[in-house]
């Protein structure tokens, strides 16, 4: 069975509107729009705590029966004055017939592509309560996990902190006595930095070298510098595992929302890779999508690209055989949500033992510093001619 005869083909309707005439959320629509480029820039965007908040309450409304426009009205009413104005033009826009997922995008980049995309799959197949309250879940677990990441080097982090604050006193007093000997001033560290601009100079270092590795990772993970550096992270073997699982979980459970929608298979793959956020993954889009057209099944189309990993491949040559692809997905998402938790854990031990060893590294060479100062001037003093 070919994937063009489990998926069926999309009919693009330009006139379809994302709700009906008495403001219900259109069920099944077939409206199909591109997707947009990803934002590459530093774009401000909702916080985690607005996002999950916003699915939830959009979500539950939905399930409810409320009215789509009422919803985003409401929505426009509150949160923070740039928050209202992107509900604001949500409203707009989909009060003018627009779908939902499309008026997200309008608000470029504000909404995360991820929810974007996911939206636009629920409004296809008519579960978009379902996929925002599964969003707002999975927004949740991420929060969960940073927090629990943020806690495991909140300790090494104030060690790291201390040091660099202990340092520039060190710095700052050496201003105060630093006299010459034999011509030459005392230099306790040998940083070549003294008194108060000595000290702000070092502790400015100390923080643009912390700020620099922060952007790096963030740049990393939001694809600015290409694919060629996640693909690196990708081999790493904590960071590697744990970005697979993530974005792995991301793909099955989107892939099986859109083949159930009955979407066409290469708009199921196109949203389903998207959905990864991961370069590493979305640079396959194209010969993917390419191979389902050419009549291959899914696992041949995604086997070719040499880039998934083989369990995600043999599950779904063996749900494609089975003819039991979205539940197998569905299953294997719960599964990858298990290992991604799993991996951050670790993740978060390995960073944490990282941070704690190059904080004792500082600590340990500024000791070695100025224990070899000062016996560097008792054998000054002993060697003193009297």
């Amino acid at each position: 069975m070919t994937s063009y005869e489990q998926a069926r083909p999309i009919v693009p309707t330009d006139a379809a509107s994302a709700v009906d005439r008495e403001g219900r959320v259109a069920r099944g629509s077939e409206r199909a729009p591109q997707i947009e480029p990803g934002k590459t820039g530093l774009t401000w965007t909702i916080s985690a705590g607005e996002l999950i908040g916003l699915c939830q309450r959009v979500g539950t409304s939905i399930k409810a029966g409320v009215d789509i426009r009422r919803i985003w009205q409401s929505e426009a009413s509150r949160g923070k004055e740039s928050h209202r104005r992107h509900m604001e033009q949500i409203f707009r826009r989909v009060s003018a017939g627009d779908t939902v997922a499309d008026a997200m995008r309008g608000c470029h980049g504000y909404i995360p592509p991820l929810t974007c995309q996911m939206v636009e799959i629920g409004e296809k197949t008519g579960q978009l309560d379902e996929v925002l309250l599964k969003l707002a879940h999975y927004y949740e677990q991420q929060a969960a996990m940073r927090r629990m990441f943020y806690f495991g080097i909140a300790w090494p982090m104030i060690q790291l902190f201390g040091a660099t604050f202990v340092i520039a006193l060190v710095i700052w007093i050496n201003g105060f006595v630093n006299t010459l000997v034999d011509g030459v001033k005392l230099d306790i560290l040998g940083l070549g930095l003294s008194g108060a601009s000595g000290a702000l100079i070092f502790i400015a270092s100390v923080a643009t070298v912390i700020a620099g590795i922060v952007l790096a990772i963030n740049g990393l993970l939001r694809g600015w510098f290409g694919p060629a550096p996640i693909q690196m992270a990708m081999r790493l073997p904590i960071i590697g595992n744990c970005l697979e699982a993530f974005a792995l979980a991301r793909l099955t459970w989107s892939f099986a929302l859109g083949l159930e929608s009955g979407m066409d298979a290469r708009r199921v793959v196109e949203l389903a890779i998207a959905a990864t956020q991961n370069k590493h993954y979305e640079q396959h889009s194209a010969a993917v999508t390419a191979a389902i057209g050419r009549g291959q099944t899914f696992h041949e189309a995604f086997a070719q690209t040499k880039a998934f990993p083989d369990d995600f491949l043999f599950a779904l040559e063996t749900a494609e055989i089975a003819g039991t692809t979205n539940e197998s997905l569905l299953r294997l998402t719960k599964q990858y949500e298990e290992k991604a938790q799993g991996a951050m854990r670790m993740l978060t031990m390995a960073a944490t033992a990282v941070t704690f060893l190059v904080v004792t590294l500082v600590i340990v060479l500024a000791i070695a510093r100025m224990a070899m100062f000062y016996i560097g001037q008792l054998y000054s003093v002993i060697n003193e001619p009297i």
